[in-house]
């Protein structure tokens, strides 16, 4: 809903089932919504808090200031209507965001949500611009990706691990997905990657764990062939 659809009547004229016009400015501001008159006074009739229904009022043209006589009390049957949902921008994680407006207060509900993925929607990834007659993209939301995984490393915890960072261009995008994996050490071959560096950091008690890891590991390869550990 834009507003045009708001009902209202008019206490100075007596007329009924008006309808407001959105945007409309009144001493040189510019208003999308009903006006709370307790806030914002009409320009005529002060004394509208005798006035039933919503106790809010709008213009019934562009420019109330021109035409004084010319607003209306916003019918109460309308409390409560937001505005249609309008695309904002695409956030910085690729989202696009719309917003909303309350146009016969009190409203329920969020003014802000976030939607699809720009690229699924209708704001392209990149936003482009002319500069000296060149096409450039300057755009709010390029597509964020991952760098190359790094090579396997081991932790206290006995598991391997391995990192990757997000190139999130100038924007500083965030990557979706996870920027850690890790796996616990099951196998000889998860094992062998692991440096004396990577446990630096580890505790007595924790080394003691990946010594016995090791023969855990040896253990249960001589059990799956059958063999018995000299």
């Amino acid at each position: 809903m834009n507003g045009s659809e708001i009902i209202a009547h008019s206490p100075s004229t007596g007329r009924q089932n008006r309808r407001c016009v959105f945007p409309f400015s009144f001493q040189g501001e510019e208003y999308r919504k009903c006006v709370k008159s307790r806030v914002i006074a009409p320009p005529t009739d002060r004394s509208i808090e005798v006035y039933s229904e919503s106790r809010q009022w709008c213009g019934l043209v562009e420019d109330v200031d021109m035409s004084p006589e010319e607003w209306a009390m916003c019918s109460a049957d309308f409390i409560g209507t937001w505005s249609t949902w309008t695309d904002l921008k695409c956030t910085e994680k690729c989202f696009i965001l719309q917003e909303r407006y309350c146009i016969v207060a009190e409203c329920i509900g969020e003014s802000e949500r976030q939607t699809v993925r720009c690229a699924e929607g209708n704001w392209p990834l990149v936003t482009p611009i002319m500069t000296h007659g060149n096409l450039k993209n300057i755009g709010e939301c390029v597509e964020p990706i991952w760098n190359d995984w790094s090579s396997w490393t081991c932790n206290c915890d006995r598991q391997t691990v391995r990192t990757r960072t997000c190139d999130g261009g100038k924007f500083g995008l965030t990557c979706m997905g996870d920027p850690i994996d890790k796996r616990m050490i099951r196998n000889k071959a998860q094992l062998d990657t692991c440096n004396p560096s990577d446990l630096e950091e580890c505790d007595e008690s924790e080394l003691n764990d990946f010594l016995n890891l090791g023969k855990e590991i040896k253990a249960r390869a001589c059990s799956n062939h059958g063999l018995v550990e000299q």
